[in-house]
C-alpha cells in the first residue's frame, strides 16, 4: 500500500467534519481506533467496527478502512505496512503525532517522514449522540452526511442496547 492518505481516530459515529476531511484526501485510508480502554466506555463508543465501516463505505465508497487496537501514530503505520503521504489531525493532536514519530525515528533506519494537514472543526461526534439520545432527528441531520440520514432509527436502537 503505497501513497495513500490516513484519517484515523474513534468515528463514534462519522459526522460532516469526517465527511469535509474525507473529501480532501487522495487515496484515503481510514484507521478506527477501538483501543480497550475506550471501548469499554459505551457512552462514548456505542458502535462497533462492523458498523462503523459500514457508515464511512455509505458516505465514501471505495475508501480503505481498518481498525487498531492503538491510537499510537507509528503503530498504526506498522499495521499498515507502508508509511502514508499525509496524515490528517486536528492541531490539537498534531504536535503529539511529530513527537510520537520523532520518538519512533530515533529507533528506526529508514525514518517515518509525513506530512501532517490541520483539519478544521466542523462539528463532534459528540453533538451527533447527544441527538441520537434526546431524539432529536433534525440535529442529527444537520450534523451527520445526507447518506446516514437513514441510519438514525438504527443509532437509537445501538445506543439503547448499551444503556
Amino acid at each position: 500500500m503505497a501513497n495513500f492518505d490516513l484519517f484515523f481516530g474513534r468515528f463514534q459515529p462519522v459526522h460532516n467534519g469526517h465527511l469535509a476531511v474525507l473529501k480532501r484526501m487522495n487515496t484515503p485510508v481510514v484507521v478506527i481506533v477501538k483501543g480497550k480502554m475506550a471501548s469499554k466506555d459505551k457512552e462514548k463508543n456505542p458502535f462497533d467496527f462492523d458498523y462503523q465501516a459500514k457508515l464511512i463505505y455509505k458516505i465514501m465508497p471505495g475508501v480503505r478502512v481498518f481498525q487498531s487496537e492503538t491510537g499510537y501514530l507509528p503503530d498504526i503505520i506498522k499495521e499498515l505496512g507502508n508509511c502514508p503521504d499525509t496524515v490528517f489531525a486536528g492541531s490539537d493532536r498534531i504536535a503529539q503525532y511529530e513527537a510520537q514519530l520523532g520518538r519512533a525515528n530515533k529507533e528506526l533506519d529508514d525514518p517515518l517522514v509525513v506530512r501532517f494537514e490541520e483539519t478544521e472543526r466542523v462539528t463532534s461526534a459528540s453533538a451527533v449522540r447527544e441527538a441520537i439520545r434526546s431524539n432529536d432527528k433534525k440535529a442529527f441531520q444537520a450534523n451527520v452526511p445526507r447518506e446516514i440520514w437513514d441510519e438514525f432509527s438504527t443509532m437509537k436502537t445501538r445506543f439503547k442496547q448499551n444503556e
